[in-house]
């Protein structure tokens, strides 16, 4: 016969016992019902082991035997986990505890076994073990603010007090805060399961635990669609009893799990001419993003809300697919697609600083720099762009390392210290991308503030390349060896002098771009600040300003400055020539009462016929409206804000004055 191991002795008797499978938690990290002794300390003495009773130790339980007499089987689940033993002398029963024996405590836990309460009392509060199996661990009781009063209920003032606390929570108050919360901050569903964001709301009140208003990621979905469907009903009434046509600006847009979606938004004046903006719809764009499938998406949401025979003029920006779509829409509700379709301004702005920036092939050289290939190329690429590509490349060779952001804070905060500077505050580079032209402008304007330190940092590179050649080279008397360093690539773009000048005027050339970015990017407010009346001064400002540029820049020994400014007026005058195809740009200019046609005839005295052009359209568009019934009721002058004043303020108040004045008569 062969012969049986311990362990498959242990393992055939537990296999064979009624028990119930459990697994040791983590709270119990030592619970371990069949761990050795591999202390060394224990007995060595022979021992025998029984079945049921391995791993005992009957040298430590002097007058203890295995239990001789059974009326009836052990059917308890704590018998799993301790030994049935008997005392020699009485006969009494005791059950051992299998863990704490084995693990040779200073006290032996052994309890009648009379009954197993003792027993269970012992598994479930020293080793977190229940007839069901391992416990989770237990949390305490979050302390929370009112806790921390200690109101006595049996008092009246203070029973009176504690209902008022409770009775004070409005969980639909709540719910509403919650979801303009998470859907104005854009908050991730899944964070309201976190367990700290609960244990916070449940410290603040706990209130809002008991009354089960924290959700979870499904339920603040449905309470936000809920939301959504409840106020639409107010959003349409708005809609119907506006004072304006409902005016529509799109895009398509695509999330990082290559969603598509199409955002639509309206703008109108209500019924008590307050300007109103909301976003109607977001729907999944399926499949390609032509102007047909757009057409589709948007039709769709101007039906759903009842504006199809109330549209007035869509913002998009200049994409060929918003050609598309605009016709198709066009044909289907009644309008002339040239007449409706007015261009995203900051789009159009985008498109100059890029041309001045990177050149006609801007578009080419972003889907070079997007292309996969190695680091040297793509230096390479930038450098070509001359000194803007030559910063791109330092400010992402700083950023490539902390050993070099940390450096370059160093060298910022011994120059403070050398000019005496009260503000000590260092800072990082700003990076850029191709897609952005101000992300461009945001880093020089960083990089020129930070150019002393940014200097020294790429010096001591050069230094020590430098130095390497002349040991490799012995001072240029032998060529280099060919297993030798690679050359770093900074050493090939360090700045010089005359860089930081051309990214000085760089930036002097793009700041009026970025004030005319804020100022048309903006909510119109007063009549102004993206009012559509603004797009023309703003646009023969950019233009006035870009042709002075080019004189100043005309000499230049480096093309760049000049050849940009050149690009950049190309592509500006380029979308202002397609402004004439919407009279609303002219007809919002000449009806303000501050300029009129005056204004006009003032700055287009040379060009005769686009005044031609422009009073016909005009005249057109007015034909249209001339008929509509005007409303009585005067509306609310809104209070004026005081701002600073930009040069396109001043531009804009010497055409008021010039339009004041009497225009020359034309021929």
């Amino acid at each position: 016969m062969a012969q049986t191991t311990r362990g498959e002795m242990l393992s055939s008797n537990l296999s064979s016992a009624p028990s119930t499978s459990f697994s040791v938690p983590e709270s119990s990290p030592d619970f371990d019902p069949l761990e050795p002794d591999v202390d060394g300390t224990g007995d060595t003495s022979p021992s025998i082991d029984y079945a049921g009773y391995e791993g005992i130790d009957w040298n430590r339980l002097a007058g203890f035997s295995i239990r001789k007499h059974r009326k009836r089987a052990r059917t308890g689940w704590v018998w799993e986990h301790g030994f049935d033993i008997e005392n020699t002398d009485s006969g009494h029963r005791y059950w051992l505890c299998k863990l704490c024996h084995r693990k040779k405590t200073t006290i032996t836990h052994m309890y009648d076994a009379a009954s197993t309460s003792q027993a269970n009392s012992h598994m479930e509060e020293v080793h977190h073990v229940c007839k069901g199996g391992p416990m989770l661990p237990q949390r305490k009781k979050q302390r929370t603010l009112l806790n921390m009063v200690d109101l006595d209920t049996h008092q009246p003032k203070d029973q009176a007090l504690m209902n008022a606390f409770i009775s004070s929570f409005d969980p639909l108050r709540f719910q509403h805060l919650l979801i303009r919360w998470v859907s104005c901050d854009n908050i991730p569903f899944h964070k309201l399961e976190s367990p700290y964001f609960r244990d916070l709301m449940a410290y603040a009140n706990s209130a809002i635990v008991d009354s089960g208003s924290v959700p979870t990621h499904s339920t603040i979905r449905d309470w936000i669609v809920r939301s959504f469907n409840r106020h639409k009903g107010v959003v349409t009434e708005l809609l119907r009893r506006s004072l304006s046509r409902i005016n529509v600006s799109f895009d398509a847009w695509s999330s990082r799990k290559f969603m598509s979606l199409l955002g639509l938004t309206v703008h109108f004046l209500d019924d008590e001419g307050n300007f109103r903006t909301f976003l109607l719809g977001l729907p999944r764009i399926e499949g390609r993003h032509c102007g047909e499938n757009l057409a589709d998406r948007v039709s769709e949401i101007l039906h759903e809300y009842g504006l199809e025979d109330r549209v007035g003029y869509f913002v998009t920006d200049n994409a060929e697919s918003n050609d598309t779509c605009l016709e198709d829409l066009g044909r289907e509700l009644g309008f002339k697609k040239q007449h409706r379709r007015l261009r995203c301004c900051g789009h159009i702005i985008n498109l100059v600083a890029r041309s001045i920036l990177f050149g006609t092939d801007a578009d080419a050289f972003e889907e070079d720099c997007q292309a996969d290939k190695e680091i040297q190329d793509e230096v390479k690429l930038w450098r070509s762009k001359g000194p803007i590509g030559k910063l791109h490349n330092t400010v992402h060779w700083v950023e490539r390392s902390g050993q070099r952001i940390e450096r370059l804070h160093k060298l910022q905060s011994i120059e403070n210290t050398a000019l005496g500077l009260e503000d000590k505050t260092t800072y990082d580079v700003v990076m850029d991308n191709a897609t952005r032209w101000n992300s461009s402008e945001a880093m020089m304007e960083r990089a020129y503030t930070l150019r002393n330190a940014l200097d020294s940092l790429v010096q001591a590179e050069v230094t020590e390349w430098s130095q390497y050649v002349a040991r490799r080279t012995q001072n240029g008397a032998k060529p280099m060896p060919k297993k030798c360093r690679k050359k770093p690539t900074i050493v090939d773009d360090r700045m010089a002098a005359e860089d930081w000048s051309v990214i000085a005027e760089y930036l002097a050339i793009l700041k009026p771009l970025k004030i005319a970015t804020k100022r048309l990017e903006g909510r119109p407010r007063e009549g102004k600040f993206g009012a559509i009346w603004e797009v023309l001064l703003t646009m023969e400002w950019l233009l006035k300003h870009l042709e002075e540029a080019k004189l100043q820049h005309e000499r230049d020994e480096e093309p760049y400055l000049r050849i940009g400014c050149n690009l950049g007026w190309m592509k500006l005058d380029q979308y202002y020539a397609l402004t004439e195809d919407s009279p609303a740009y002219l007809a919002s200019l000449v009806l303000h009462p501050a300029f009129r046609w005056s204004t006009v005839e003032s700055q287009w005295s040379d060009h005769p016929d686009w005044l031609t052009r422009g009073r016909t359209a005009v005249q057109e568009l007015w034909e249209e409206y001339r008929s509509l019934p005007i409303e009585q009721d005067t509306i609310p002058e809104q209070p004026t804000v005081s701002r600073m004043t930009t040069d396109l303020d001043d531009f804009m108040a010497s055409i008021r004055k010039l339009g004041a004045q009497p225009a020359p008569s034309v021929q």
